[in-house]
């Protein structure tokens, strides 16, 4: 039995039964700040134990979590997303070490992934067979996937809603930088100016390979990568009669030549330095680009 104790008002203090798929509100003062309270000295005993046997996932802590018995669901995928340890940023805010949590290669790129799952959890276990969600945005797209992992039918008119949102409102960018920390920063500078949905790769040959299943909107490429360098990459996409029109944003810290500007000119938008990456500049330059590319197609 994992289900909460009982629920506690951080607001009154007040104690009250749970019961699942109810709204969480005070039953003395109507707050909705209610926190569920587990049995935490059992979860402990575990904790020091090192919880053996555990999968890798949101379900290592079902002790703390609302479902009876989440290993039987199927829903396997979520959680255990990887640390990334920040050199750049650890040294900005003055700490010895940072890590940061990387919830991007989670099923639909996003945190919200573990409340869908949990949710999605808790209605297998009501016996709960159908689901619409009041979302167009990332929301939607989560559900949407935990309950085609979970076996519920989500009813057509909240599940096109969230995939013709993402189709028409959502601009796809590919990062294809071996630097993880630049990558950030550049995702960090993009996501603040639009609803972009942002893909990341480390590796040149995964990026071409991305390029090519993704037909992103642009191309956002590092120069200075081990294997296949950015020039070749660059040659490659504009080979390809798939992606040669993808248009390419150059982000390097390289020195670049005389000779190297002229091999690039024509091929991509714009050069930047990453040591003096203006980010309002660079985001301007971006919209302007993808906003090009979209006026470009409404001509053609």
């Amino acid at each position: 039995m994992t289900k909460p104790i009982y629920l506690q008002c951080t607001d009154c203090g007040h104690n009250q039964e749970y019961h699942p798929l109810e709204p969480t509100i005070c039953g003395e003062c109507a707050s909705t700040w209610v926190e569920a309270q587990y049995d935490y000295a059992s979860f402990k005993r575990e904790l020091l134990r090192g919880l053996p046997s555990r999968p890798f996932n949101i379900w290592r802590y079902h002790e703390v979590l609302p479902v009876e018995n989440p290993l039987d669901l199927n829903l396997d995928s979520i959680g255990g997303t990887p640390m990334r340890l920040s050199h750049n940023y650890a040294k900005y805010l003055d700490f010895e070490k940072l890590h940061i949590k990387d919830e991007r290669v989670g099923p639909t790129n996003s945190f919200k992934d573990r409340q869908a799952a949990i949710s999605v959890a808790q209605m297998r276990e009501a016996g709960i067979q159908e689901m619409v969600i009041a979302s167009t945005g990332n929301a939607a797209v989560a559900y949407a996937a935990a309950c085609a992992q979970g076996g519920i039918k989500t009813l057509r008119e909240g599940l096109q809603a969230a995939l013709e949102h993402l189709d028409e409102k959502t601009t796809t960018v590919l990062i294809i930088d071996d630097n993880p920390d630049d990558a950030h920063l550049i995702r960090r500078i993009l996501e603040s100016r639009k609803s972009y949905r942002v893909f990341h790769t480390n590796d040149s040959w995964d990026g071409l390979a991305q390029a090519r299943q993704r037909l992103p909107d642009l191309i956002v490429l590092d120069l200075m990568m081990p294997q296949l360098d950015g020039f070749g990459v660059l040659e490659e996409l504009k080979l390809d009669k798939r992606t040669r029109h993808i248009p390419i944003i150059v982000v390097s810290a390289k020195d670049i030549s005389v000779a190297e500007r002229k091999q690039l000119e024509g091929q991509i938008e714009a050069l930047y330095q990453k040591g003096s990456l203006p980010p309002r500049k660079f985001a301007e330059q971006v919209i302007e680009v993808i906003e090009g590319k979209s006026a470009n197609k409404g001509e053609s």
